[in-house]
């Protein structure tokens, strides 16, 4: 017997501490959703924060079936307060507005987020451009063309 206890709010209060996903497509994977990754990048929705601000309107664009809809903008909400108790900013207008929140959070990112969002392969060419443009400094003082 017993065992199970916990229900909603255990389980809330699990999701509530559980590591972030880092990005929007993480985010969908981990509630079940990855068929939506696609429409979501298509749109410009790599960023957690603006997954954590998506909106029924965001959900009609990007063509979410009204079934997914309820378990998608909720998990929206639960994450927009998990981030927002970390500190960090989540659009208030809808991630797919342009105006407003949208181009804020975009303006505070780093150039390194940037690139850890597009993965290694970006990384080893932002690396080896920065080695090619002398970045490293000494050389040998010539003027860098080789025949």
């Amino acid at each position: 017997g017993g065992g199970g206890g916990g229900g909603a709010a255990g389980d809330r209060a699990a999701a509530e501490s559980a590591p972030l996903p880092r990005t929007a497509a993480e985010w969908l994977r981990a509630i079940g959703l990855q068929q939506y990754e696609a429409a979501a990048r298509s749109h410009g929705i790599l960023r957690i924060e603006l997954a954590a601000a998506l909106t029924d309107a965001d959900c009609e664009r990007l063509k979410v079936a009204p079934r997914d809809r309820t378990r998608l903008l909720s998990s929206a909400a639960l994450l927009a307060k998990r981030l927002e108790a970390r500190g960090k900013r989540v659009p208030r207008s809808g991630a797919g507005d342009t105006s407003g929140g949208y181009a804020a959070v975009y303006e505070e990112l780093s150039a390194a987020e940037e690139m850890e969002e597009l993965g290694d392969d970006a990384g080893a060419l932002a690396g080896a451009a920065t080695a090619r443009s002398g970045g490293g400094g000494g050389g040998d003082g010539g003027d860098g063309s080789r025949r």
